[in-house]
């Protein structure tokens, strides 16, 4: 890894201060915001070459950046002296920065903070390095030195610890609907990992190296059997001199989890007669009892179908394919060239990716429907909802049943705004699915208005509702008529998308608004949509 401190797992690797005036911004306030490093201790000595460093961070008004550096000591005799990442030729880093993630996932909030640092590879060293600690408000005040520490790296002795251990995936506490899982993770030791075993309380499953080369067990893939209920995953890595590393995480087997019951016992009046075209006109329309997800699929929910279901028809890539976002930076984890779990020419090194920490509960993005329907079905058989369960759930009102009331806003009223959704010119960026800033709707659901667009299943027609009229109350209408399709632009292959994103106008957010894709099988298609599953009810 070079000389110095390597970009790690909740980070960037080249994130600079933006333009400000260090310990005086703005005129009114002209402090940067103050910080401390809760962990480690100061003089901390660890035998480990990844460490967890957390802190907190207050100012007059809002801490808008927190930046971790680190260096070898030796190379700033003076601690006082901020740590300057700098490069001294290809590939060795003498100083390093990380930036750090708010600790409790709360979108902007770094009252907590916290980054994993992974040192070198100095087996058979002790180095001391220095720890510093950068901050910024929103008025441009920053101070590349609000704290620092000293930490001593120390794999000058025997190796009487076991291989560090990463669990990437699931997470712990994670629920599914899937009875068979991957378990997925990291290990590295000075000497060689020799085994890594996974058990889920059925019985132990030797983990196989992800790279497919036999005894590469640097990432490693286990499948296992789950049984309903709450189950604990115990990971044991072994190095070559028999020192053992054991993690453990909860993983519950319930296909149900984090979903609610909708039961519509009278019919429900869908569409919008003062909106566009497509909206209207209204109709009645009776659905049967369904489960619908109460928060958009997430990262951390995707990637279990992303790790387990590869495609025999074509090598090296999966049922549930995954691409880069906009605004959830993944972590590469390299795949030798060569590997047969990379399906590129031999000198192409393949990545892993997986979101950084602290991003898992972001919803997953860039999904194709073909995608989402996979996912849907693998976790537990449920399948993407109606656009007629999609609407009743987001005009869910507050009295018996949740009937609809009519509204348009899924927290109440006719009017969406940037009190209510993420919406364009709000936050500006996507929120985790659960993010409670917002709230959720009578049936508990979050995120029906902005955030994400959410694939449904039914094919956009222009006149649909025209066609239902005659026929209400209309029992559980969807349009599968592929062939009957119609997009402005003559397609005949479109698909609905319900809800509107962070990037919509508050117009595409309202509860009735009909958009589509005509082009929903393009993998990577939009960094703007989304989905969550719903299931048949009892």
């Amino acid at each position: 890894m070079g000389l110095g401190l390597a970009v790690g797992l909740l980070g960037l690797s080249a994130c600079f201060f933006l333009p400000g005036t260090e310990d005086g911004g703005a005129t009114g306030d002209l402090r940067a915001p103050v910080a401390t490093i809760t962990a480690p201790a100061d003089g901390f000595a660890t035998d480990q070459t990844t460490l967890l460093v957390t802190g907190t961070a207050s100012d007059l008004n809002t801490v808008t950046s927190v930046v971790v550096f680190g260096c070898r000591d030796g190379d700033t005799p003076d601690r006082s002296d901020p740590c300057y990442p700098q490069m001294i030729g290809a590939g060795m880093v003498v100083g390093g920065q990380l930036q750090a993630v708010p600790a409790d996932n709360l979108t902007g909030d770094f009252d907590t903070w916290q980054a994993r640092l992974i040192f070198p590879d100095v087996c058979g060293q002790s180095i001391p390095f220095a720890i510093r600690v950068g901050t910024m408000d929103d008025r441009g005040n920053f101070n590349k030195d609000a704290a620092h520490i000293l930490v001593n790296l120390d794999l000058a002795g025997p190796d009487v610890v076991g291989p560090e251990l990463t669990i990437i995936a699931p997470r712990d506490g994670q629920a599914t609907g899937a009875m068979t899982i991957p378990v997925v993770g990291k290990a590295w030791d000075c000497g060689t990992v020799a085994s890594v075993i996974v058990d889920p309380g059925t019985g132990p499953v030797a983990a196989e190296s992800y790279s497919g080369i036999p005894g590469d067990l640097d990432i490693w893939l286990a499948h296992v059997d789950l049984t309903p209920g709450v189950n604990v995953v115990t990971v044991t890595a072994t190095d070559d001199q028999g020192n053992p590393t054991v993690q453990a995480l909860n993983v519950t087997l319930d296909a149900l989890a984090d979903m609610v019951l909708i039961t519509t016992p009278t019919p429900f009046e869908m569409g919008y007669d003062s909106g566009s075209d497509p909206e209207q006109p209204q109709h009645l329309v009776l659905l049967s009892d369904y489960y619908l997800d109460l928060y958009e699929t997430s990262f951390a929910d995707y990637l279990l179908c992303y790790y387990i279901l590869d495609d025999p028809a074509n090598a090296g890539s999966h049922y549930c394919p995954l691409v880069g976002s906009e605004d959830v930076v993944f972590e590469d984890v390299l795949i030798p060239a060569g590997s047969p779990k990379n399906p590129f020419p031999d000198d192409i090194v393949d990545t892993l990716v997986y979101p950084l920490p602290g991003r898992e509960k972001y919803p997953v993005q860039n999904i194709d429907k073909f995608s989402a329907e996979w996912f849907c079905n693998w976790n537990g058989g449920k399948r993407l909802s109606t656009e007629a369960e999609w609407e009743r759930a987001a005009r869910a009102g507050a009295g018996a049943n949740n009937e609809p009331d009519g509204r348009l806003n899924p927290l109440g009223g006719n009017t969406v705004d940037c009190a209510t959704a993420n919406v364009l010119g709000c936050i500006g960026h996507v929120l985790a699915v659960n993010d409670p800033i917002y709230g959720a709707n009578p049936l508990g659901v979050y995120h029906l208005a902005g955030n994400m667009m959410e694939w449904v299943q039914d094919f956009y027609q222009d006149d649909y509702y025209s066609v239902l009229k005659p026929l209400e109350p209309v029992p559980d209408p969807l349009m599968d008529v592929e062939a009957n399709s119609t997009c402005l632009n003559g397609s005949w292959d479109c698909i609905v998308n319900r809800g509107g994103s962070y990037t919509s106008s508050a117009q595409v957010a309202r509860s009735t608004f009909r958009n589509y894709y005509d082009d929903p099988w393009q993998i990577g298609m939009d960094y703007m949509i989304g989905f969550r599953c719903a299931a048949d009810g009892p």
